[in-house]
């Protein structure tokens, strides 16, 4: 059994791995060619292309990128056509082009972490619908809203949720000063992002320093970015995990770290700035409220967002609004409570399996019993 998987950012590349894993035990005799990083490389997988060399964000930045987009489109290809079933994960962008191409020549295609449609971009659910043979949800409500539209999925349950729980609580101990309350900033992990926000962590903390003697500041600093000196504020350079369980409350760039935040039961407030031309072409046909994960999950605004217009005064107003109002925390955090009731443990096991389900139905060599 061959597979060709195909990922395209840092957290495709960690869930593909784990996914990889699972399929190993299931399918000792299977090899695994793609797209992807370090932890697909760990698992035995030969990378053809680096996903350094990949990981275009927004509309703009796209259309930049064609040229250099068509030429992986076209090495993914070369290889696709030698396996037996394609696995695509996350980053649609690249994968539903890849797809339809390895769809024409007759190949097994499962999509695992699917393309936010009924946020924006429904008039792909066509395409999902005639390229795909599986698709494997990490989000409880997608399911619903595919299957509505008559097109099957199935929620195998979410890997952040694993990673909590196998991670959550044996992280490195952050030492802070004793008397303040903590604000953890997590202005994400692409420096383009990063820059974007940046001003706004500045003022912010410039502000809150201003107004308060009991605060201290925890940033994250998973790669090199410049920032002026600011009092009572530190860089972390380790886990996120670590400034989630140290803080009392957070500042996240809207992302799979407001779900791990959520987890960690910590209110917070959501924040998020791409380039202008993609946030209009984005709002033109957004269907959805909410851009967090959190929101998303709980349908309901359980924590405050800004997006684009990003009003410094009324972040940090929340943010005391947290620290001095107990019932208002109280009653976030109960929100935040429900995420783990809501998602289902064993996201790549469960994806595995019914991975093992579809590819058995063709009868492959060396796959021909179930697991027990």
């Amino acid at each position: 059994m061959n597979f060709f998987i195909s990922c395209g950012e840092i957290s495709g590349d960690m869930h593909a791995s784990a996914l990889v894993k699972e399929l190993k035990k299931l399918i000792p005799s299977a090899t695994f060619t793609g797209i992807g990083g370090d932890y697909l490389r760990d698992e035995g997988v030969e990378t053809i292309l680096d996903i350094n060399e990949m990981g275009i964000i927004g509309f703009v930045e796209a259309i930049k990128s064609i040229s250099t987009v068509n030429h992986q489109l076209e090495i993914a290809y070369k290889h696709a056509m030698h396996a037996d079933c394609c696995i695509f994960v996350d980053y649609p962008g690249f994968n539903l082009r890849l797809a339809r191409r390895t769809r024409k020549i007759g190949k097994k295609n499962i999509y695992y972490i699917l393309p936010q449609v009924w946020a924006w971009g429904a008039w792909r659910l066509k395409n999902l619908r005639k390229d795909f043979d599986l698709l494997l949800s990490i989000l409880p409500f997608e399911e619903a809203y595919f299957q509505k539209h008559n097109v099957k999925a199935h929620f195998c349950g979410n890997p952040v949720f694993d990673r909590y729980v196998s991670e959550g609580e044996n992280v490195e101990e952050i030492e802070i000063p004793e008397g303040k309350k903590i604000i953890g900033i997590l202005p994400g992990s692409r420096g383009s992002e990063i820059n974007r926000i940046l001003p706004y962590v500045e003022e912010i903390i410039t502000e809150l320093n201003s107004k308060r003697k009991d605060l201290f500041f925890i940033i994250s600093r998973k790669i090199a970015y410049e920032i002026k000196a600011l009092e009572n504020t530190t860089f972390y350079e380790g886990s996120p995990y670590s400034i989630m369980k140290a803080s009392d409350v957070l500042l996240v760039k809207s992302g799979t770290a407001t779900l791990e935040a959520g987890l960690f039961e910590k209110p917070m407030v959501v924040i998020y700035k791409g380039s202008y031309l993609s946030y209009v072409i984005a709002k033109m046909f957004a269907k959805t409220d909410y851009i967090s994960l959190v929101n998303l999950i709980l349908g309901e605004e359980a924590v405050p967002e800004y997006v684009q217009k990003i009003n410094t005064e009324e972040i940090l107003q929340k943010l005391i609004g947290f620290l001095d109002n107990s019932k208002l925390y109280t009653d976030t955090v109960k929100k935040l409570k429900n995420l783990k009731q809501i998602l289902k443990p064993g996201a790549a096991e469960n994806a595995a399996r019914t991975i093992y389900e579809e590819v058995l139905k063709n009868g492959y060599v060396g796959v021909d019993q179930k697991p027990s």
